[in-house]
């Protein structure tokens, strides 16, 4: 409820090693907060951890999306937890989440991406050098760290994602459970990785 806030200094220094400088935001922000806030940055992450979704997320989403639709260009991205924030957000539904019931059996997990036919369509990985894509599909270099996400066959029969995503890449679990592991929007800077 706002006592205990942290961001994994990971995040940050990917970040910054990127170039940006990183600028925490409230997970209880107020909708005037992040108004001021996103008035003064270029763009969002939403980071791995664990927490419920607060509505400063579907608060920002709504922004990051409005922002888009006037000509500002203005990207998001998730990452794990945040992966999950897109679709909750996107779809309106804080139980769209998969596994139902129990977890996917993906914690501490590297594997490579299993990229879908039309991936090099994407923003994402159409400009990508060979290398990468080779390195990205065969090798164990795409950390998955999350009990939840979305079966494929879920996002593809939800109106709200399917028309929305671009599903770039899928994986399974230790158990051989597929799950999406990377999308982008079709018509918006909004990224998410599993």
């Amino acid at each position: 409820g706002g006592k205990c806030l942290y961001l994994a200094a990971s995040y940050v220094k990917h970040l910054e090693a990127a170039g940006a400088r990183v600028v925490p935001v409230d997970y209880y922000a107020t909708p005037a907060e992040l108004d001021v806030l996103l008035q003064s940055v270029n763009g969002v992450l939403f980071p791995g951890g664990g927490s419920s979704f607060p509505s400063s997320a579907q608060y920002v989403y709504d922004r990051v999306k409005a922002m888009n639709d006037v000509g500002d260009f203005f990207p998001l991205w998730g990452t794990c937890m945040g992966f999950q924030w897109l679709l909750i957000a996107q779809s309106r539904d804080q139980n769209i989440l998969d596994p139902k019931s129990g977890q996917f059996d993906s914690y501490n997990l590297s594997i490579p991406l299993e990229f879908t036919p039309t991936y090099l369509d994407s923003k994402l990985f159409a400009d990508a050098p060979v290398e990468v894509i080779k390195i990205l599909s065969t090798a164990n270099v795409t950390l998955n760290n999350h009990h939840y996400g979305i079966y494929p066959e879920h996002l593809s029969s939800t109106a709200s994602l399917s028309r929305f995503f671009h599903v770039l890449s899928t994986n399974s679990d230790r158990k051989g459970v597929a799950f999406v592991s990377t999308i982008e929007a079709f018509e918006y800077p909004i990224f998410g990785s599993q």
